[in-house]
């Protein structure tokens, strides 16, 4: 069976995989199984680096969640934060700041976020850098209320959908991301556990030993 934190050619494992392409269900699936979110790609990328770059809010959000480096940093000491920020990506730079991101941080040509936020004159960045204490994090230091983020079976919600948001059961992620998680690398055994309705279940099932 193909370790759950294997690498490809390109460096990226199963969890780092699924963050480029977008697949928020498969993120929390493949971490709920305990894949490493700290390991780094063949240009120094974590998952969440990728996924705030990318513009993959909801990703950024569930990888947080699990506990992701929000400070990480790639081989030009690039943080996630000054990916986000150059790329004009509002809600997640005020995410990643919620969470924790320091907007000192400065790349390896001495840029820090609020530098590349004003070179591609992204005012509404901006002012996000300029108003937020360096570090500092906001309510339980999370991003996005978990509700707002972590429907795993699409991006939007139909009208007629009342499985609730963020609530998902074993039988969900079986059904909705079972699949996409054996394609970037889970064991087909392993996804059978399913995904609890919040990351912190799993000190509770750790606890009660489930």
């Amino acid at each position: 069976m193909m370790s759950i934190n294997a690498q490809s050619k390109l460096g990226r494992t199963p969890v780092n995989h699924a963050a480029v392409k977008g697949e928020r269900a498969v993120v929390a699936t493949l971490a709920k199984l305990g894949a490493s979110l700290g390991l780094r790609d063949g240009e120094g990328h974590t998952p969440l680096t990728n996924a705030a770059r990318l513009g993959h809010q909801g990703v950024v959000a569930e990888l947080v969640r699990w506990g992701a480096n929000v400070n990480a940093t790639d081989a030009r000491r690039k943080t996630p934060l000054r990916y986000a920020a150059e790329h004009g990506r509002v809600e997640i730079v005020r995410g990643l700041l919620q969470a924790g991101a320091k907007k000192s941080m400065a790349d390896s040509e001495g840029a820090t976020p609020m530098d590349v936020a004003q070179q591609y004159e992204h005012a509404d960045i901006v002012e996000l850098l300029r108003n937020h204490e360096d570090g500092a994090t906001t309510g339980d230091g999370g991003l996005w209320d978990y509700e707002d983020v972590v429907a795993p079976w699409d991006e939007t919600e139909s009208d007629d959908d009342d499985r609730g948001r963020g609530t998902y059961t074993g039988d969900d992620a079986r059904n909705i991301t079972g699949d996409r998680a054996v394609e970037a690398g889970a064991g087909a055994d392993d996804v059978r556990a399913g995904v609890p309705s919040r990351p912190d279940e799993r000190e509770s099932e750790r606890e009660t030993g489930g």
